[in-house]
């Protein structure tokens, strides 16, 4: 899936809640929309995903310094910002928040109950409490998650496959609430694959030295990630000592692949989830949220 699609989603959902909740024509915007963006990532991370939108905004009428304004906020993976970010957001009064992470959706959440928030988010928002049913999210969140959480487990799978003489896998995570449930299956299928796993936790950024050490004193067989805002804009360290280490390295974000990473493997639901949001937007603003 082109980031250009996956934003178009995005769009669909923001935008047929703020039809019916704010009047406004797709084609001939009648008022000026107030847009917030809350990211846990830096904007280097994020504008690949944001710019996409804007540019399918301004297909559906909206232009930037014309009938749309945008208050940006990013936390620069110091996700202990985004409360105070996502508070600032709604005391701008936007209209809706596009947050991106799950962090982030955590974040605007607590600070509004109103205020709409679209979320883009690569974990399970059932899983992690961020809404009720992908059916019937419930209170103010839609939006779109490619991720299962199975998905973690398929991915020591095909580890596997590829390097099947491996038995003991490092797996690189930052303890966060939107990861547990991947760490979680990914434990279940390393019991069923009868692989070990050596847990490296990655809290704050200078965590990545003890952490390599560690790794390097188990000889591991293999490297998995789960990918979050920490790793991501860390990446480079990673596939250096995974490179270093040679080590088969298995990443959960095609950022990794791009910068020289082994394999990459998310998964993607296009035309299914496509279909279903489209024809949602006759029963807005009571949004599903799409796998």
């Amino acid at each position: 899936m082109t980031r250009r699609e996956l934003v178009l989603l995005l769009g669909l959902a923001a935008f047929c809640g703020l039809v019916v909740t704010i009047g406004a024509d797709a084609q001939q915007p009648a008022k000026m929309l107030h847009l917030g963006i809350l990211s846990g990532e830096p904007p280097t991370e994020s504008l690949p995903v944001v710019t996409p939108f804007l540019e399918e905004l301004q297909k559906l009428g909206y232009i930037e310094d014309r009938n749309l304004a945008i208050d940006w906020r990013w936390a620069e993976a110091r996700e202990q910002k985004l409360p105070t970010l996502a508070t600032e957001l709604v005391y701008r009064n936007v209209d809706v928040i596009l947050a991106i992470s799950a962090a982030a959706v955590i974040a605007a959440k607590e600070a509004t109950t109103s205020i709409p928030i679209v979320m883009i988010i690569n974990s399970d928002p059932v899983e992690t409490g961020l809404v009720a049913s992908y059916a019937r999210p419930g209170g103010n969140v839609t939006g779109f998650s490619p991720v299962t959480p199975d998905l973690a487990g398929k991915r020591l799978e095909l580890l596997r496959e590829v390097v099947p003489q491996i038995g003991l896998v490092a797996v690189l995570w930052e303890p966060i609430q939107a990861k547990i449930p991947d760490f979680r299956e990914t434990q279940v299928a390393a019991q069923k694959l009868g692989l070990q796993l050596q847990p490296l936790e990655i809290r704050k950024p200078g965590d990545f030295t003890a952490a390599f050490a560690a790794a390097t004193s188990k000889s591991p067989d293999a490297l998995l990630t789960l990918g979050s805002p920490t790793t991501v804009i860390y990446r480079a360290q990673i596939i250096d000592f995974a490179t270093r280490a040679r080590l088969p390295a298995m990443y959960d974000k095609k950022e990794f692949a791009t910068d020289g990473g082994l394999i990459f493997q998310a998964l993607w639901n296009m035309g299914a989830a496509l279909q279903r949001m489209s024809t949602s937007c006759s029963t807005a603003p009571t949004l599903p949220s799409y796998p």
